[in-house]
C-alpha cells in the first residue's frame, strides 16, 4: 500500500485533491502516514462516527489537520480540504470520499491481486480453473487485504455498500407533476417528472472498490443461467456474501482487539480463521457455480478463455482431464515466480495454499483422487516456496507443515506415494518437530493476530508428531509437549486473554471469535501428559466456554461438526480423568458432565446418521465406502463415553447406545480397514474388552 507523499498534496488539481483525501482517509482508518506529524500513531476510527469534516482534515474533532503547515511558496496551508471540494463527491459524500481515498491507497494492491489471479487461474492442461476455485483465490486475496489493513477495508466495504445503494436507479414513470403541499414549499420528496433537469455531479460517481470489484472482473465467473444479467446478479451476490463473511465473522471466524503497544501507541490486532471462511465460501460456490458435474458428451460446460473476447467461448476437452480436476490449480514453476515481483510471489503461494486447504477440508463429497492430488500439489507448492522464498522463510515452513499434515494419514496406513518424502512415520514426525520448533522461535516476528491462526494451524500436526516421537525419544517428546502448551498460552496472552487464570464467564464474553483456537487449546491441555491441574482447567474451559461457543456456531450454520469435535475431545478427557483419584465433589461434577456429553454427542447429526444404519441389512454393505477414519473416531468416542458412564452411573447409563456405537465402529473398521490407522484398532480392542467385562 502506498500513501501519497505530502509534496503531491499541494495545489488544487484533481490529483492533489485525491492525494490529500487518500492521506486523510489513511490517517483516520489505521494506516501509518509517512511524513505526518505522528506517522506511527494513526487514528483508529469507526466509520459510523467519522464525518466529512474529519475526512477533510485527516483527524477527529479537536485535533489539528493532518497536513497543516506551509506550502513551498511560503504561504500558510491549513491542511484542510475545503467543504466545497468535498461536496462534489456523492451522492453520499462520506461514502464517496472514503471509497475514493481507499481506491487511491490500494491502487498497487489492486495491481498485485490482478497479477496473482492471472498466474493462478489455469489447470495443468492450460484450460481455465473451475470458477469455485478461482473465487477461492479471489477470497484469499480479500482476506490478505483485510488482515493487512482491517479498519480501512471495513470502512471501504461499508462505503461501497452505501454508494451502491444510493445510486440504485429505480423510479416509476411520473405522468403528473409533484403535488405541492399547502405551504408552497420549494422542495417536495415526490418523484420528479421524466425529463426534468437533474444536478449532474462534477465528478464521476464512485461505486466500486477496485480490490473487490476490479479483481472480480479478472476472475470473471460464468454459470449456466438466463443470460448476462443473471450472471451479473449472481456475481453481486457472491461478492456480498464474501464481504459479509469478513465483516460479520461468526463464532469461530474473526476477532478484533484494540490495545496499546509498548510505546503507548494503540494498535489493532485482528484474528481471522481463514480455513473456516474459505471452506464455507468454497462449499457455497461449488453448489452455485455448476461446472463441476459428471461430464456428459452432449453437454460440456464452457467458460471464457482468458484474454478472449466475450463472443468466443472455449469448451472443456473431456479427453484432457477428468472434470473434477478443474478444481485443482496448476502450481507455477519457480522460474515463473522468480520473474514476478516479490509481493506477487508471496501472495500467490499464500492464495494457492488457502485453496488447497479449502479443497481438502470441504464438507462436500469429493473423489478420493482429489485428496491425493491436494497432497501432491501441497508438496509441489512447498518445494516452489523453498526455491523462491528460501527454505527458512516463514511461509516455506508453514507450507511444509501443511504438506506433512496431509501426508500423515497415508503414512499411518502405509499408503504413501513414491513421490512423497519423507515416507516413514518417524521421519515425518522429526520433520514436523524441527519445523514447528523453528516456527515457535519466530513467534514474536508475527503480529499477534496473525500468529494465533498459525499456531492453530500447526498444533494438530505437531500433536501427532509428538505422539510418534514418544516411542523413540520420550524425553524430547515431553519437552516439545511442554513447549507447545507454553506457546499456546503466550499466543492467547498476546491478545489479552489468559486461558489459565481469567474468570470463565469473562472468557465466554471476551472470546467470541476464538472458538476454534480454544477448542485446539483444550485438546492440548487435556492430553494425558499434562499435569492434573492443567487438565482440570482445560475441561472447565472446554465445558463452560468452548462448548457454548461451538454450539451457537452450529445453530447459526445448521452444521454441527465443530460442536461434535469439541464433545469428542471433552468426552475423552473426562473419561480419562475420572479414572484418577479426584476429590469427591470434583468427581461427582465430572460424572454429571460425562452423562451430558454422551447425550449431546449422540444427538449430533452424524452420530444419529451412523446409529440409524441397520448393519444386518445386505443393502448396507455399499455404505462401507462412505465411512472413514473420522466416523470410526466418532463412534469410538461415543462408545468410550457410554462405557465410562455404565461403569460410573449404571442406573443412568444407556447400555443399548454403547452396544450400537461399538457395532458401528466394528462395521467401519472391518470393511474400510484401508482407511483406518492401527492405533484406532488398538482403541477398539480395548473398548471391546471393557464391554465384555461390563456385560459379563
Amino acid at each position: 500500500m502506498t500513501v501519497p507523499d505530502v509534496s503531491t498534496t499541494q495545489g488544487n488539481s484533481r490529483e492533489a485533491t485525491t492525494a490529500r483525501i487518500a492521506r486523510n482517509v489513511a490517517a483516520l482508518f489505521g494506516v501509518a502516514v509517512p511524513d505526518a506529524p505522528h506517522p506511527g500513531a494513526p487514528w483508529l476510527c469507526d466509520y459510523n462516527d467519522v464525518t466529512n469534516v474529519d475526512i477533510g482534515s485527516g483527524s477527529p474533532p479537536g485535533w489539528g489537520a493532518l497536513d497543516r503547515g506551509r506550502r513551498p511558496d511560503g504561504r500558510e496551508d491549513s491542511g484542510v480540504v475545503s467543504p466545497a471540494t468535498l461536496s462534489q463527491f456523492g451522492p453520499d459524500s462520506k461514502a464517496a470520499l472514503v471509497l475514493h481515498g481507499a481506491n487511491a491507497l490500494l491502487r498497487d494492491v489492486f495491481e498485485t491481486m490482478g497479477e496473482v489471479v492471472r498466474m493462478t487461474s489455469l489447470c495443468d492442461d492450460g484450460y481455465p480453473l473451475a470458477d469455485p476455485s478461482r473465487l477461492s483465490i479471489w477470497a484469499s486475496l480479500q482476506l490478505d487485504a483485510f488482515e493487512a489493513q482491517p479498519l480501512l477495508t471495513v470502512a471501504a466495504y461499508r462505503a461501497r455498500a452505501i454508494q451502491r445503494a444510493v445510486t440504485a436507479n429505480w423510479r416509476p414513470v411520473v405522468d403528473t407533476p409533484p403535488r405541492l403541499p399547502p405551504q408552497e414549499a420549494k422542495r417536495t420528496p415526490e418523484f420528479q417528472m421524466a425529463g426534468a433537469e437533474k444536478d449532474v455531479p462534477s465528478r464521476p460517481v464512485e461505486t466500486e472498490l477496485n480490490v473487490v470489484d476490479g479483481v472480480m472482473r479478472v476472475v470473471d465467473p460464468v454459470t449456466e443461467g438466463d443470460g448476462e444479467m443473471s450472471n451479473q446478479l449472481l456475481i453481486e451476490e457472491t461478492v456480498g456474501r464474501m464481504l459479509s463473511h469478513i465483516t460479520n465473522g461468526l463464532a469461530d471466524a474473526s476477532y478484533a482487539r484494540i490495545a496499546a503497544g509498548p510505546d503507548g501507541n494503540r494498535r489493532l490486532d485482528v484474528v481471522v480463521n481463514r480455513a473456516s471462511v474459505l471452506g464455507a465460501f468454497f462449499d457455497a460456490n461449488l453448489r452455485v457455480y455448476n461446472e463441476i458435474e459428471p461430464l456428459v458428451q452432449d453437454k460440456v460446460p464452457t467458460r471464457l478463455a482468458s484474454g478472449t473476447s466475450a463472443s468466443v467461448r472455449v469448451p472443456f476437452d473431456p479427453e484432457s482431464l477428468p472434470h473434477w480436476l478443474r478444481l485443482l490449480p496448476r502450481i507455477p514453476s519457480a522460474f515463473e515466480l522468480m520473474h514476478a515481483r516479490p509481493v506477487v510471489r508471496l501472495a500467490t503461494i499464500r492464495a494457492l495454499g488457502g485453496l488447497l486447504r479449502a479443497l481438502r477440508s470441504s464438507s462436500l463429497t469429493m473423489p478420493d483422487e482429489i485428496l491425493q492430488e491436494c497432497r501432491a500439489r501441497a508438496l509441489a507448492l512447498a518445494e516452489v516456496s523453498e526455491a523462491v522464498l528460501g527454505a527458512e522463510h516463514e511461509e516455506s515452513v508453514i507450507r511444509r507443515i501443511y504438506y506433512h499434515e496431509l501426508l500423515w494419514p497415508a503414512v499411518r496406513i502405509g499408503r504413501a506415494a513414491p513421490a512423497d518424502h519423507p515416507r516413514g512415520a518417524q521421519a515425518v514426525a522429526q520433520a514436523v518437530v524441527d519445523d514447528c520448533s523453528d516456527l515457535f522461535g519466530r513467534m514474536d516476528t508475527f503480529p499477534a493476530g496473525e500468529w494465533l491462526p498459525v499456531m492453530d494451524q500447526v498444533s494438530g500436526t505437531l500433536s501427532i508428531a509428538i505422539r510418534n516421537l514418544q516411542r523413540s525419544d520420550p524425553k524430547r517428546a515431553k519437552g516439545l509437549a511442554d513447549q507447545q502448551f507454553t506457546r499456546w498460552l503466550e499466543s492467547f496472552q498476546r491478545l489479552g486473554v489468559d486461558v489459565m487464570k481469567d474468570d470463565l464467564d469473562h472468557l465466554l464474553r471476551r472470546c467470541d471469535g476464538l472458538a476454534t483456537p480454544l477448542h485446539d487449546w483444550v485438546a492440548v491441555a487435556t492430553r494425558g501428559d499434562r499435569p492434573l491441574e492443567v487438565r482440570i482447567r482445560g475441561i472447565e474451559v472446554g465445558h463452560r466456554v468452548t462448548l457454548p461457543l461451538r454450539k451457537r456456531l452450529a445453530e447459526i450454520r445448521r452444521h454441527d461438526r465443530p460442536y461434535r469435535l469439541t464433545l469428542q475431545v471433552l468426552g475423552r478427557a473426562l473419561s480419562d480423568i475420572l479414572q484418577e483419584d479426584l476429590e469427591h465433589e470434583v468427581a461427582t461434577t465430572y460424572a454429571a458432565y460425562l452423562l451430558e456429553i454422551e447425550d449431546q454427542l449422540a444427538s449430533t447429526s452424524r452420530c444419529r446418521q451412523l446409529l440409524s444404519v441397520v448393519f444386518d441389512d445386505p443393502g448396507t454393505q455399499p455404505l462401507a465406502s462412505q465411512f472413514g477414519t473420522s466416523d470410526a473416531i466418532t463412534m469410538l468416542s461415543l462408545a468410550d463415553v457410554a462405557l465410562r458412564n455404565q461403569e460410573l452411573s449404571p442406573h443412568e447409563a444407556n447400555a443399548d447406545r454403547t452396544r450400537d456405537a461399538l457395532r458401528v465402529a466394528q462395521f467401519i473398521m472391518s470393511r474400510a480397514d484401508e482407511t483406518v490407522a492401527s492405533d484406532l484398532s488398538e482403541r477398539l480392542l480395548s473398548l471391546e474388552q471393557r464391554w465384555s467385562r461390563a456385560t459379563a
